[in-house]
């Protein structure tokens, strides 16, 4: 056995002793963080299968995500910063208490990650978040890098989710929705006007930012939409042969309604990119909202040339030539509209408010169901599927369609026309 003295008299020795030592004292200390990094990365790839994405993660309800996935990670946080040097762990305990609608337990979890110093913007934009939404410490005043897209999406994921629910849905859900959108939002719009945007991306990015927000919020809805335009102006003075910049210009416009404004920016970016059918259809809803058809028609064959694939254009061509009076040529356009077969919901309900207006009701039911199928909480689709029913004497299924209508937005015309269709005998 090796005496302490033989041990001095050899260096080699002496530091083998001093490693085996350390490894005596730390060795509990080492394997307990091995483990719990090991659980992080075990809690990661069991929640990885269930949330193809970040955002289906955070939006996956104010739930715990399944327990089999927590099982494997048994950290608290008391201890997180000292056994977890790096901040990974604490990144995911973060996740998680976002997920878990724990904002508190978010955001210490979220710093202790940033103090850890995890290289990830991921951090900052979750710290950001609980912090903004939740008025939780530490707020930051200062959206980071990326907030603005980073909220859209999940803005975007929630409105999707709004949209499919039916109008059975559970309210506790609908509830839950709209408390997340009603805290995004106003975290958009702070995100939104962080940066003054020095490029043509930029300026795109922060019009669609703000005029995203202005379709979710009428109260301010003209506001953001100005802040919009005022950016898109300003860069179009800097580059003024930017056909993105002029056509957003023009969207803005047309969605304000001002007609004129709108016509010369979208006749501006057709001139800079006449090979864009977008750029022809816009044009075309420019005009036929200024009540000149025949003008909006010629943009429409010009949309159509480029792109005789999208039925979508040949329907509003139909719908065009039904308010000019010309039902054969509407119904031309709409056959050939239908051959196309679409998939898209914005196809099948314009193609079935067509048919309705052409007597063709019982087509109009099938398409228009399975619009509904996609998009469950939409009034207007139980509106029209409502006068489908009624062209064709189904009575019953045109008053239940009416009363699921109100369910989901209650309005005094809708009563009224549901009160017509009980009051009135069959045949009328």
């Amino acid at each position: 056995m090796l005496s302490l003295a033989s041990l001095a008299r050899s260096p080699r020795s002496l530091l083998l002793a001093a490693l085996v030592l350390a490894t005596v004292a730390l060795g509990p200390a080492m394997a307990v963080a091995w483990r719990r990094n090991q659980a992080a990365h075990a809690t990661l790839a069991c929640l990885a299968p269930r949330y193809p994405s970040l955002f289906e993660l955070l939006g996956a309800g104010e739930l715990e995500p399944p327990p089999e996935c927590l099982e494997t990670l048994g950290l608290g946080l008391d201890d997180a910063e000292a056994a977890d040097p790096g901040g990974r762990i604490a990144r995911l305990r973060g996740i998680q208490a976002l997920v878990g609608g724990r904002p508190e337990e978010a955001a210490r979890a979220l710093e202790l990650a940033h103090r850890g110093g995890v290289i990830d913007p991921t951090v900052d934009l979750l710290r950001w978040e609980a912090g903004t939404l939740f008025a939780v410490s530490p707020a930051t005043a200062d959206a980071p890098p990326g907030a603005a897209r980073w909220l859209r999406g999940q803005v975007g994921w929630f409105e999707a989710r709004q949209t499919r629910l039916g109008p059975n849905a559970d309210p506790v859900e609908r509830e839950r929705l709209a408390d997340r959108l009603a805290r995004l939002r106003p975290a958009l719009a702070v995100a939104c006007r962080a940066d003054t945007p020095r490029s043509p991306g930029a300026a795109l990015e922060a019009a669609g930012c703000l005029t995203g927000l202005a379709r979710s919020d009428s109260a301010n809805a003209e506001t953001l939409r100005a802040e919009a335009l005022a950016i898109l102006e300003s860069a179009l003075r800097r580059e003024p042969d930017n056909w993105l910049l002029a056509t957003s210009a023009a969207q803005v416009e047309f969605t304000s309604r001002r007609f004129p404004e709108a016509e010369r920016h979208q006749v501006h970016a057709v001139a800079l990119r006449p090979e864009s059918d977008d750029a022809h259809y816009l044009l075309a809803q420019i005009r036929r909202a200024q009540g000149r058809r025949a003008e909006a028609l010629d943009s429409l064959r010009a949309a159509i040339a480029l792109r005789p694939d999208r039925a979508y254009y040949q329907a509003t061509a139909a719908s065009i030539q039904l308010e000019l009076g010309d039902r054969a040529e509407a119904a031309r356009l709409l056959d050939d509209a239908l051959r196309l077969d679409p998939r898209d919901d914005d196809s099948n309900v314009l193609i079935a408010g067509v048919l309705v207006n052409l007597e063709r009701a019982a087509e109009a039911v099938q398409r228009l169901q399975i619009a509904i199928q996609a998009s469950p909480s939409q009034p207007y689709l139980y509106l029209l599927l409502a006068r489908a029913h009624e062209q064709i004497g189904q009575r019953d299924q045109a008053r239940a369609a009416l009363e699921t209508a109100l369910r989901l937005q209650p309005d005094p015309a809708v009563q009224r026309e549901l009160e017509r269709l009980q009051d009135s005998p069959p045949g009328t």
